[in-house]
């Protein structure tokens, strides 16, 4: 996943999607709220994260969601630049289209939920998790801005 030489570091790939997944959700509890119809609840589950369990465990399936689908993601779609060619960020986005199956499923397989809503929640699925692991596969990339002291001359 990671070379000696490139800086990037697991705690790093976690860190960065991980703050990558809570802009998302953000951007689309707000964009729920603005696009929310007459009748409908505008706040959703803001008012959920003002106990603090929920908070614990929200945070919890945030890492977990991390640790087995965007990090794998990343790894999947190096592993397929290597053996195939091509790039990965190529790649990426049909490794997450397929990770994506893994949480949607259950909700698509059972019976309220209709095709369309299955079609929903895996397209956005795949398109979350594929902007996670673009920005996670980049956390070492991008190296902090470090000034060098000029080396002396006599």
């Amino acid at each position: 996943m990671s070379g000696p030489d490139d800086g990037r570091t697991f705690a790093r790939m976690l860190w960065v999607s991980m703050v990558v997944l809570v802009l998302e959700a953000a951007v689309t509890w707000v964009g729920n709220v603005v696009l929310a119809g007459p009748g409908e609840d505008r706040l959703g589950l803001l008012p959920a994260f003002r106990q603090p369990s929920l908070l614990t465990a929200w945070f919890l399936g945030l890492l977990l969601a991390v640790v087995f689908l965007v990090i794998p993601t990343v790894w999947l779609a190096e592993e397929l630049e290597r053996r195939f060619g091509g790039r990965a960020d190529g790649w990426t986005p049909a490794v997450a289209a397929l990770a994506a199956t893994v949480p949607v499923l259950p909700r698509a397989l059972t019976e309220t939920a209709g095709p369309a809503a299955g079609a929903k929640a895996w397209l956005t699925g795949a398109l979350v998790l594929t902007v996670a692991a673009l920005a996670a596969r980049r956390a070492g990339r991008i190296r902090a801005l470090r000034v060098k002291a000029p080396a002396p001359t006599n």
